[in-house]
């Protein structure tokens, strides 16, 4: 059993490497902090173009 135990710790392969599982976690933060600003940008628009519309309006008037 102890040679078996032995042969499996020297047997196993890591899928990841610390860097590669640093970089991609990097790569996620990033796509999520797009993602969010993505949202608030969307969130906005029909305040953006109702504030053009005033604008618009107003120098129409003028």
């Amino acid at each position: 059993m102890n040679e078996f135990d032995e042969k499996m710790k020297t047997t196993k392969k890591v899928p990841f490497s610390k860097t590669q599982l640093l970089i991609e976690k990097d790569t996620f933060d990033s796509m999520n902090k797009v993602i969010n600003e993505t949202k608030k940008v969307i969130e906005l628009e029909p305040k953006k173009q109702e504030l053009f519309l005033e604008v618009n309006e107003y120098t129409k008037s003028h």
